[in-house]
């Protein structure tokens, strides 16, 4: 047992890390040494494998290489079971499954490999070569230190936590003889266990080429949020410097725990911490590892000096300073970075108590409803609550013209900047509206107050209780530039985005995502419901021009094929890697719309909206997948149609891409069509428009796939396609 002085500190062991040496009693010329993780196997033909020096006790890194070894070679390969994974392995790295031979590779764990592979060893005195070590050190140093450097975090994290070896990391930085530089990561801690990339571009950003669960894992079941009560004291200062102090109860789940992990925005540095009353050392760096966030945030760890008590809430202090808002030569403010202004880890649903002080000159609005507000020397102040447990909280800072508006059981306050302060009546009688509408729809919120704030450029956000609305929206048409004023662009910021973040009130924020791979669903939950508001506001036409618009933007081409084939709508912010933040958009809220369009067709609008009611009502504490969202809408398609179970349709929409051409080639006994422009695996039912010799109608569901389809039909009956007003893929 360790005495309180050899504990090691974050700092001590972070020193200890970045002056690592090879062990040259642990250097060996190895053959066959095979391993694998998850569905990634390693083949270690025949090369020097050197272990690094223990770091307080415990090896944690290893590297291979072929330098030295006549006829050395390995290999790494890797076979995703999902198409949409091959696919996008595919367009990284040329190759739908990854069977690449290489020279050096990198390996850094806190898992048993270290066990596993001297174990396959055996005897270290047979196959020592403790001089290769010496001698080729230097030069690999250039090579290990960086992999160190970037995994320091998580290492340190291992170390103090000792966690069990089946629940530890594997990381592979690989140099391909053909594909060049990439890394893979085994962590059985997370949904996609395994994921392959790459660092790409002048910054070095992780592009994601793969990930996916092991096809012999078991289910993943999201955890639960580990937050308890949340409160944050923030102050902002004259030149906008932000400053803050988090108190919140966070669930320890195992025992032996001295350091908890959080993230956290780069701009902001933790300067102190405390756990349970006793000073907690801050270990923070900006780390470079795998991630699926469009924005990676910053993490750290706070170490405390003995083990945490398992199953029961720790009390977290954390002090954090850093420059969070921009102020614009037009006198407009910016928070930078809305989602990650204090630590959060994982999912998390907490109930937020908020105290700001600013400057007079400022107003801060933030989530939650007001308990205080007051000037005082100067200063203003302002505390808010959350009424129930919300999974984020956020705030909004400017010096603001307001009107409030009272719209039981509602009060909606509505913020505009001095250029236009004539717009908020307008924008808070559009919202009074709107949740009316919405709360008709889907019943009433858990929360009373309802702000609306601009924000700076061409999108909007909703919190709970708090609604970020492009200052364009504010902007009256006739003001706005030119590249601005077209159809399209009237319709999102003066008939779309108000109501989409509305929805959001409902879609994000009662029904949450459970990662990125759902996230389209909230997204696409609050455009078809703007789209809804739209149809009944302004006619069904204004709503199907905006679909019409989403279809010509997803035809359109890019590169060898089209925006929608960038990649299934499942991949989410993934898009932005792979092809940019427009095609992210478009298939993520455009595609989106589109499915659910399909589906509220396929299944009736009174039980689309029977379905919306049980998924708020079923998913309100628990984030929702993809694969919840499938079951619960088989609950409501109708008897006697096909796929009732939504598989092929989910296959085709939600997990796959392709865009077809549909093209009548025969009618009579036999009615034909052709399918072209997608792959083999396309699959769809058409539900074709038919009527007998008696002008009865009836709809025929059909299953079309890529090539040549035919539907024998009864003497008498003719049948169309349908109406490409109700199914997205009809050009």
């Amino acid at each position: 047992m360790l005495r309180a002085a050899e504990i090691p500190t974050g700092a001590s062991l972070t020193a200890s890390l970045h002056n690592l040496n090879l062990d040259s009693d642990h250097t060996c010329h190895v053959r066959d040494l095979r391993f694998s993780r998850g569905d990634v196997r390693f083949y270690l033909t025949e090369g020097i494998l050197s272990f690094v020096k223990p770091l307080a006790g415990r090896t944690v890194a290893a590297v291979f290489t072929t330098t030295g070894a006549e006829g050395g070679d390995a290999e790494v390969l890797a076979l995703p079971a999902k198409r949409s994974e091959r696919a996008s392995l595919l367009s990284f790295a040329k190759t739908p499954n990854l069977d690449e031979h290489f020279n050096l590779a990198v390996f850094v764990f806190s898992d048993a490999t270290a066990d596993e592979l001297t174990g396959m060893i055996g005897d270290f005195s047979q196959c020592r070569v403790p001089e290769f070590a010496t001698g080729i050190e230097p030069e690999l140093d250039r090579t290990i230190a960086p992999v160190l450097e970037d995994l320091d975090l998580p290492l340190v994290e291992s170390v103090v936590n000792a966690p069990n070896p089946q629940k530890g990391f594997f990381y592979a930085a690989i140099h391909g003889r053909t594909i060049g530089n990439f890394n893979v990561l085994s962590d059985p801690r997370t949904a996609e266990s395994t994921t392959i990339g790459a660092g790409a571009g002048p910054d070095g950003r992780f592009q994601l080429w793969t990930a996916f669960r092991p096809r012999q894992a078991p289910p993943w079941k999201s955890p639960p949020s580990r937050f308890g009560s949340y409160a944050i004291d923030a102050s902002i200062q004259d030149d906008l410097g932000f400053s803050a102090t988090a108190k919140f109860e966070y669930l320890v789940t195992e025992s032996n725990v001295r350091g908890l992990e959080f993230a956290l925005s780069d701009r902001l540095q933790v300067d102190s911490a405390e756990i349970d009353g006793l000073p907690a050392e801050v270990f923070q760096r900006k780390v470079a590892r795998p991630s699926q966030e469009a924005k990676p945030s910053g993490a750290f760890l706070l170490i405390a000096a003995s083990p945490l008590r398992a199953g029961g809430n720790s009390h977290v202090l954390v002090k954090y300073r850093g420059q969070l808002i921009r102020k614009s030569a037009e006198q407009t403010y910016t928070v930078v970075d809305r989602n990650t202004w204090y630590p959060y880890f994982g999912s998390m649903m907490a109930s937020f108590d908020l105290r700001f002080r600013s400057p007079e000159a400022l107003t801060v609005i933030s989530t939650g409803e007001l308990i205080s507000q007051a000037v005082e020397g100067g200063v203003r102040s302002v505390h808010r609550k959350s009424a129930t447990p919300q999974a984020l909280a956020g705030f909004n800072v400017g010096q603001y013209q307001v009107t409030s508006r009272d719209s039981p059981p509602y009060r909606v306050e509505s913020y505009a900047n001095a250029s236009h302060p004539e717009q908020a009546e307008g924008v808070a009688s559009q919202t009074a509206i709107i949740l009316q509408s919405f709360s008709k729809r889907w019943g009433p919120l858990p929360l009373r107050s309802i702000a609306v704030s601009p924000v700076p450029g061409y999108f909007g956000q909703g919190f709970p209780g708090l609604i970020y609305l492009s200052d364009v929206s504010y902007t009256p048409e006739g003001e706005r530039p030119a590249y601005l004023r077209s159809a399209r662009m009237d319709a999102f910021f003066s008939s779309m985005l108000l109501p989409h973040e509305v929805a959001h009130q409902w879609w994000g924020n009662l029904l949450l995502a459970d990662d990125y791979r759902s996230n389209w669903i909230v997204e696409a939950m609050a455009n078809d419901s703007a789209l809804e508001y739209l149809s009944e506001t302004q006619g069904e036409e204004a709503a199907d021009a905006v679909l019409e618009q989403y279809r010509l933007e997803l035809l359109f081409p890019r590169g060898s094929g089209t925006v929608e084939s960038a990649g299934p709508v499942d991949f989410g912010v993934r898009l932005i890697d792979t092809a940019g933040l427009q095609s992210w958009h478009s298939v993520t809220y455009e595609k989106g719309s589109w499915i659910l369009h399909m589906l509220r067709d396929r299944i009736g609008s009174d039980a689309f909206l029977a379905l919306q009611s049980y998924l708020l009502t079923t998913y309100r504490t628990e984030p929702i997948t993809n694969e919840q969202f499938r079951e619960a809408a088989a609950r409501f398609v109708p008897l006697g149609q096909p796929d009732r179970d939504l598989r092929i349709f989910f296959d085709t929409w939600v997990y796959g891409t392709g865009i077809p051409h549909i093209e009548l080639k025969s009618e009579g006994k036999e009615w034909s069509f052709l399918v072209s422009r997608v792959d083999e695996s396309f699959t769809a039912d058409l539900p074709l428009s038919c009527k007998d010799r008696t002008g009865k109608k009836e709809t025929k569901w059909v299953r079309a796939v890529e090539g040549e389809n035919s539907v024998p039909l009864t003497t008498g009956v003719t049948c169309s396609l349908p109406n490409p007003k109700q199914f997205l893929y009809l050009r």
